[in-house]
């Protein structure tokens, strides 16, 4: 057994594709014009680092019949053609000019790439989520992510409230926009008056490098509870320092210890607004 596959494992594997794909492009770009900042071998040494981590990963999530979502991969892959279709001077001197219909679709290429890096996390969610459902709605979903369908419905009969709402949030989050109407799982946005269960908006913060998503109407109290955050620590720190050297008086121990009690309820605070 190889094993379950996590979100941890998709993300993983998501960002090793792509520096395995950055590394190809530059190992080929050396090889043929010779022009690099850094040298052949060092390319390969990182590119066998990388596959050596990779390689493994994609013999376990191919032997769990998991297909990795990307987000408009049919715009990328017809990108990646046009690409191809060029020689590497082409690429080279589109790259120097940074202008004409090679160069455009070299960055808009780069940019869903981006886009797919910096949206991991929810692909790595609605990855495992989606092969949990059934098929035809397992079809649908990775149609809507990767061939940039605009309009269209599932049937959601018989699945529970909490994976039809993490459905609504996973999509929305990645930009699919979409709403709950009774049993249907619509792409859009209802009408007027409509009664549909819609996404409760939300912005992106990131907490020690960790993506956390907060509802758009409490970003400024989250905003101000981290700001805050980072102020009590500043002077918790400061504080530890000194009482390394020398000893606190009554008044420094007094304030160690309120900024002690508000750094915990700081966090509680927070923690309140991300779990909602």
């Amino acid at each position: 057994m190889l094993g379950i596959i996590t979100t941890r494992d998709i993300i993983t594997y998501i960002v090793l594709s792509r520096k395995k794909k950055e590394l190809e492009f530059k190992k080929e770009y050396l090889s043929t014009t010779g022009k690099s900042t850094v040298s052949l071998d060092v390319i390969d040494s990182a590119l066998k680092e990388v596959e050596d981590q990779l390689t493994p990963l994609e013999m376990k999530i191919l032997s769990s019949g998991i297909t990795v979502l990307q987000l408009h991969k049919t715009q990328i892959e017809k990108f990646t053609e046009q690409i191809k279709s060029h020689t590497i001077q082409q690429l080279e001197e589109a790259l120097t000019k940074k202008e004409g219909e090679l160069y455009d679709t070299i960055m808009n290429r780069a940019q869903l790439l981006k886009e797919n890096l910096n949206k991991k996390e929810e692909l790595a969610e609605l990855t495992i989520l989606i092969n949990t459902l059934p098929t035809e709605i397992n079809n649908r979903i990775k149609t809507w992510v990767e061939d940039d369908i605009s309009e269209g419905q599932v049937d959601l009969s018989g699945l529970p409230e909490e994976k039809r709402d993490k459905l609504l949030n996973l999509l929305n989050r990645l930009g699919i926009r979409c709403y709950i109407d009774g049993d249907r799982l619509v792409l859009g946005s209802p009408g007027e008056g409509s009664q549909a269960k819609t996404w409760t908006e939300e912005e992106v913060r990131y907490i020690n490098d960790e993506k956390v998503w907060i509802p758009k109407d409490k970003v400024s109290d989250f905003d101000r509870i981290v700001k805050e955050l980072d102020e009590v620590t500043r002077k918790i720190q400061a504080i530890t320092a000194k009482k390394q050297v020398v000893p606190l008086t009554d008044e420094e121990k007094k304030e160690f210890t309120e900024l002690q009690n508000r750094y915990i309820q700081l966090v509680k605070e927070r923690d309140q607004i991300i779990s909602g």
